[in-house]
């Protein structure tokens, strides 16, 4: 109690900071600093008493300031910050701070980070048994970030396949055999993974079964 005690003083601190007062308009960008490290601290202490959504609101608190100060790296952090802190109590409040996050991650080129939060989302979707179209649409959204990032192609053939998954769930079958066979000569083409370029071969050719096009089946 007294450790949740101490983090609603340096909220009401923050807050304090952030309303001013008749020099306020002298203090800039400062103000806004010092609101941060305020909220900072009292969002570390509301997460040793495990109260998660004051938690959350202070780093929501401090991507409002990050945005005042016009620091859209620091407001994504902490927006991510907020949603890593929701995932534990809302699924559904983290993927609506994670959706801004992503999108000022992709804004400022960050496209690792941003196919990564939409991958956090998508597997919430999946792991709450929610919209199996809204998952497929993170993990297509995922993959379009990493396509954009040289270091990011493992993830991207993850998030393909889990696209085509969905697709072959969905009977959009000749387009998950089309990312399952793109996928499989991707694999051929790199010697750590032509391991799994069969894999990809043979859920490319069950599809096929499935559509009945055993010709190409045969010569697959």
């Amino acid at each position: 109690i007294a450790m949740a005690n101490g983090a609603r003083s340096l909220v009401r601190q923050a807050d304090a900071k952030l309303k001013g007062g008749f020099l306020s308009c002298f203090a800039g960008s400062r103000r806004f600093e010092e609101a941060i490290e305020l909220y900072q601290q009292a969002a570390n202490q509301f997460k040793l008493s495990k109260e998660w959504q004051e938690a959350a609101n202070c780093y929501t608190q401090c991507a409002y300031c990050a945005q005042k100060t016009g620091d859209a790296a620091a407001e994504a952090d902490s927006l991510q910050e907020a949603g890593n802190i929701l995932k534990k109590i809302s699924s559904s409040q983290a993927i609506e701070v994670y959706e801004q996050a992503a999108a000022l991650l992709s804004a400022g080129g960050r496209f690792s980070q941003a196919g990564k939060l939409l991958m956090t989302m998508a597997e919430l979707h999946e792991m709450e048994r929610l919209e199996n179209s809204e998952a497929k649409s993170y993990y297509k959204r995922a993959a379009e970030m990493f396509d954009l990032d040289d270091h990011g192609k493992s993830n991207l053939t993850k998030c393909n396949l889990k696209v085509a998954e969905y697709m072959a769930k969905d009977g959009e079958l000749q387009d998950a055999i089309r990312i399952f066979e793109s996928e499989g000569e991707k694999a051929l083409r790199n010697s750590q993974l032509q391991f799994g370029a069969k894999e990809h071969f043979l859920r490319a050719g069950i599809l096929h079964l499935v559509v009945g096009d055993s010709v190409t089946v045969s010569l697959a």
